[in-house]
């Protein structure tokens, strides 16, 4: 029972942690701080052109400020309860929050060696005195490099989890888009033989109308040169005859058109 109750816990944590997606941000964050150190290893060595470097490193840390700000505010609005917290009316667990903090402290400390670094070979590595103390900073780029293998690695497993989590979620809807994206089109295909039928359908009735008013206009003829060869008849008799071959074509286009509907 014990087992089941800590298993619950921990899965509520989880959801929780998943709130917001700060350990997703570290992983964007432990790669800006990889990508930005292999550029400032191109330029210590001096491979490739200092221009470039120096504009990809400035871009690299203008993103890395942008990350840790808005890791540092998820962490203060967990603690304080607002924003999407009290939306949601949900509590980060303090052993949580004090884990977000201590990653803060390492990522900062990654940070600032990162910038110093930059500082370093941009004044040609020699070292740099502090404004405030008068001490000097660092000695060298290898103390640097030093002290930043001296610092623990920053855990991105729970990061790298959620975000192979959601990516299985969009291609589990995009499987169900592709599904009604095919019922669509076998809906559609149905529809368009459908119409192709009824418009072979409208084609034969149009024929056989044509076939009947040319019958009509030669009956029509036929009826003429009746009443001439008689002499002519009363206006009654032609109505008459006129009325009856209307009826008869009437009913020739009914039952075409039932037939034409089986």
């Amino acid at each position: 029972m014990e087992l089941e109750e800590l298993a619950s816990k921990q899965a509520e944590r989880q959801k929780i942690a998943k709130l917001d997606d700060f350990e997703v941000q570290k992983v964007t964050m432990d790669q800006l701080l990889k990508d930005t150190r292999n550029l400032l290893d191109e330029k210590e060595k001096g491979d490739v052109s200092e221009v470039h470097l120096n504009t990809n490193i400035a871009k690299n840390l203008s993103k890395i400020e942008k990350v840790y700000k808005k890791m540092v505010r998820m962490v203060e609005d967990a603690k304080a309860g607002v924003g999407k917290w009290n939306l949601l009316k949900k509590q980060l667990p303090e052993d949580l929050i004090n884990k977000r903090e201590e990653d803060l402290r390492l990522i900062k400390e990654f940070v600032d060696i990162t910038k110093e670094k930059q500082r370093r070979l941009l004044m040609g590595g020699k070292s740099k005195k502090d404004p405030v103390t008068g001490r000097v900073v660092h000695s060298s780029i290898e103390d640097l490099k030093k002290q930043e293998k001296e610092l623990p690695s920053i855990d991105i497993s729970d990061g790298i989890r959620q975000i192979e989590d959601r990516k299985r979620e969009q291609n589990r809807l995009l499987d169900v888009i592709d599904n009604q994206l095919d019922t669509i089109s076998g809906v559609a295909s149905s529809i368009h033989s459908e119409l192709d039928i009824h418009a072979a359908m409208i084609d034969k009735l149009d024929n056989d109308a044509d076939r009947y008013k040319k019958s009509l206009d030669q009956l029509n003829i036929r009826v003429e040169k009746i009443i001439e060869d008689t002499g002519g008849a009363p206006k009654y008799i032609i109505g008459a005859i006129i009325s009856v071959v209307g009826l008869v074509v009437f009913l020739f286009l009914i039952i075409a058109l039932k037939n034409l509907l089986r």
